[in-house]
């Protein structure tokens, strides 16, 4: 499958999607999630944390459709999710490690 027909796969899964097709939203994921996926784990290095991340972005996608117009920009937009939360986890993951050292000092204290 070529650039162009995978995105008119997208639009057409996408289109089905927002009337409330399931199974139109299941052809989104699957043809999106290889994206979604690679972009959390060029981010967080973590392969089941972007599993997770990629979980998370297709839930916010899903409760979404109705508010989403402009087909042409979904992918640019699931991009941007993925990015946010996988950045999101990066900062909870150095919270909790700052957390844990205080943590350990406030012990030898």
């Amino acid at each position: 499958m070529n650039a162009v027909e995978l995105e008119a796969d997208i639009a057409r899964a996408l289109g089905a999607s927002v009337n409330g097709d399931r199974t139109a939203f299941a052809r989104f994921v699957g043809l999106t999630q290889g994206m979604v996926t690679d972009v959390a784990l060029a981010i967080t290095a973590y392969p089941a944390s972007s599993e997770d991340i990629a979980q998370e972005t297709f839930l916010e996608t899903w409760q979404r459709l109705p508010r989403l117009h402009a087909e042409s920009s979904v992918l640019p937009w699931l991009r941007q999710v993925a990015r946010n939360k996988s950045i999101d986890l990066l900062r909870r993951r150095a919270q909790g490690a700052v957390q844990v050292e205080v943590a350990r000092l406030e012990e030898v204290v």
